[in-house]
């Protein structure tokens, strides 16, 4: 059984149900849905292009028999992280647990050891030497992750 899922920009994909269920919420959808039906499902929140990284990275785990553990294949280096964020945003509305945790875990490595002005670039925030030494004690007392480096 093939499943089409339309993307908030119109988009359409063609993929089986296998792959369709590796997100959760799919598979919720589609639990009344007998066989011989090919579903429409709508992802309002969804853009084609992150879509289609969501479907590829689904045919690419189911390829590999990942059965629901293992990450999503390829590195997330590659990717700008405004795009790994919509991957990563798209994963979550969608509920695939392995998908979230490579992307996180992909981001997470691209930012790891990075000073703190390369930091505020790489999520494109307001550079500290723009900010008062106010702001900045106030952001450096805040954050818990600054405790781990």
């Amino acid at each position: 059984m093939f499943v089409r899922i339309e993307s908030s920009d119109g988009h359409l994909f063609t993929v089986t149900r296998e792959v369709a269920t590796c997100s959760k919420t799919l598979k919720n959808l589609l639990e009344d849905v007998t066989s011989e039906e090919s579903p429409l499902i709508p992802l309002p929140c969804v853009k084609g292009k992150t879509l289609s990284l969501v479907v590829a990275h689904c045919m690419q785990h189911e390829a590999q028999g990942s059965g629901g553990n293992g990450g999503g294949g390829g590195g997330g280096g590659e990717l700008e992280v405004a795009v790994l964020l919509e991957l990563l945003s798209a994963a979550n509305y969608l509920d695939i647990p392995w998908l979230i945790e490579w992307c996180t875990a992909s981001f997470v490595n691209r930012l790891v050891g990075l000073p703190i002005e390369r930091l505020y670039k790489e999520l494109g925030m307001k550079d500290t030497k723009e900010m008062t030494a106010a702001e900045r004690a106030e952001i450096e007392a805040d954050s818990v992750w600054n405790e781990c480096f």
